[in-house]
């Protein structure tokens, strides 16, 4: 979430929007616009404009696991998960 605080500072209009989706997810974690990862099983991700939000889900909580820019959110996801 760190990330998100440093990008409300410029462009808030795009941070709304992330927060307003992940608020979306709650209620549905499997909406049509998510994509299950490829060898990342079991996270998900949606698109929102430049960044994507990896997450996962299990039968009542949501885990947001990264916010971040498409160019570098799958090697933060790889290094995630190797430790």
């Amino acid at each position: 979430m760190e990330n998100l605080g440093k990008m409300k500072k410029s462009d808030i209009q795009l941070a709304k929007l992330i927060v307003s989706e992940i608020i979306k997810l709650q209620s549905e974690p499997s909406p049509i616009n998510s994509k299950a990862l490829v060898n990342y099983y079991p996270f998900k991700r949606i698109k929102i404009n430049k960044y994507r939000v990896v997450y996962r889900y299990d039968d009542e909580i949501l885990y947001i696991t990264i916010i971040e820019k498409r160019d570098t959110v799958y090697k933060l996801l790889n290094k995630l998960l190797q430790t």
